[in-house]
């Protein structure tokens, strides 16, 4: 399903966004659990599930996203972004994934895993098209929980 990030906003990203739902993925690749499992490997960055949609980005040559970090959370939010995952589908000449001093130009199938809070950005491909998927792992607010008495459920 082709849908926005950021309320269409142009000047931070330019690219196409499509969106995947758990229900679209066959059964038989168990690639939520595998997703899960991987992104569960960070015990230093609590995850408590997946976020339900996953996306897929698309970068023509030319098309970016700029800096920006995945986390949203505010006071007020019982849960935020923990961690995310960018794995590159296709793969193009000049596409990169960047974090602070790290810059990875990565082969189709790979994929890295970052804190949501770490600023990053995708550059464009000077040529061809870039295909990357993006999962976030979810994590409780545990001040608000306990604040409120929230019973967490997943």
């Amino acid at each position: 399903m082709r849908g926005w990030t950021l309320g269409g906003v142009h000047s931070m990203r330019t690219n196409s966004v499509y969106w995947l739902h758990p229900d679209e993925i066959p059964p038989s690749w168990d690639l939520w659990v595998k997703v899960k499992r991987h992104m569960s490997a960070r015990p230093d960055i609590p995850m408590d599930w997946l976020q339900e949609h996953w996306q897929i980005s698309k970068y023509n040559t030319g098309e970016f996203f700029d800096w920006h970090i995945d986390s949203r959370l505010k006071n007020a939010r019982s849960s935020d972004r923990s961690l995310t995952l960018t794995c590159t589908l296709q793969t193009a000449p000049g596409a990169a994934l960047e974090l602070g001093e790290h810059r990875w130009e990565l082969p189709t199938g790979w994929a890295v895993i970052f804190p949501a809070r770490d600023r990053h950005r995708a550059t464009p491909p000077t040529q061809g098209t870039r295909w990357a998927l993006t999962v976030w792992g979810m994590a409780w607010n545990q001040d608000i929980i306990q604040s409120q008495n929230i019973q967490p459920s997943s």
